[in-house]
This record gives C-alpha cells, structure tokens and sequence, in this order.
C-alpha cells in the first residue's frame, strides 16, 4: 500500500510541477516576486506559498515552482541572481536576508500541515539551488524531477 500512496504522490506531484492550468499569477512580469512584504501584504510569491484550505501543500509548492521556473517567473529570476550574487548592496541592502525570512514563516505553516515544519528553510535552500541549477544548465526537465522527488520526502511524517 505505501508504494501504491507513494506513485499516487509522484504522479501527483509530477504534474503540478509540469504544468497545470491552474497557474499562479505572479504579477506584471513576475517581478514582484522579488518585493518583501510591506505594510503586512504578502508579495506574489509568499502569496504562491501560503497554505490553502482547498489543496494540499505539496501540490501549492509544486505551482509555486512552476511560476518562479518557468517564462513568467523570468525575470524575477534574472533580478535575484544578480542581487544574490552582489549580496543586494547596495541596491538593496540586507535582501538576502529578508528574501529568506518573510518566507519562513508561511512556509512553516505549510510544512505543518504535514507534519514538517523543520523543513521550513530546507525548502528555500532547494529551491534556491535548483534555480541555479535551471540558470546554468536550463535542464528544466531534470530539475523538475528533482523538485518532485523533495515534495515526495517532505510529505513523509
């Protein structure tokens, strides 16, 4: 029976990281993906990440890789590796951090629903890798798959 759950999760998984039509908006161009929350608002992308009655938290992850992976989260990536990799300074100082900790806290909330909220910066971590990973090699195929096998090993308590 594990096994039988288990291909159920992946085909599950498999294709809301591949595409679904129920794609996230992620704003004009998805570059407010990279804006930290102000005045207590999420950004589009804490909002892609929050916990949502109607799905389960692996399937919210596995479209909010899809939008920050795919041709709408594009220039949001572009701007945050280069931020990333100057550190933000001094165009915008301490954005590692804050890019970190405003997702923290809906993440753990997330993760909770199943059990692992400890995960709550290795999920970042893996997103973050896996984004220079696409950015180097543009293997989204392989990346995907990868994406899919973490959403696996953090749905098992």
């Amino acid at each position: 029976m594990p096994a039988l759950a288990g291909a159920a999760s992946r085909s599950t998984h498999t294709q809301t990281v591949s595409g679904s039509s129920a794609s996230p908006q992620l704003g004009r161009g998805g570059a407010a993906l990279a804006t930290p929350r102000s005045a207590g608002k999420p950004d589009a992308f804490t909002d892609l990440i929050r916990l949502r009655a109607d799905q389960p938290y692996p399937v919210t992850l596995g479209r909010a890789w899809s939008a920050i992976s795919r041709s709408p989260g594009e220039p949001y990536l572009r701007m945050v590796s280069r931020l990333h990799d100057a550190a933000g300074k001094p165009l915008w100082p301490g954005f590692r951090r804050i890019a970190t900790t405003d997702r923290l806290a809906p993440l753990e909330e997330g993760l909770r629903s199943l059990g692992r909220p400890e995960l709550a910066t290795v999920v970042p971590a893996v997103i973050r890798g896996l984004l220079k990973d696409l950015g180097a090699t543009g293997d989204t195929a392989r990346t995907d798959r990868v994406f899919t096998d973490v959403l696996i090993m953090v749905s098992v308590p």
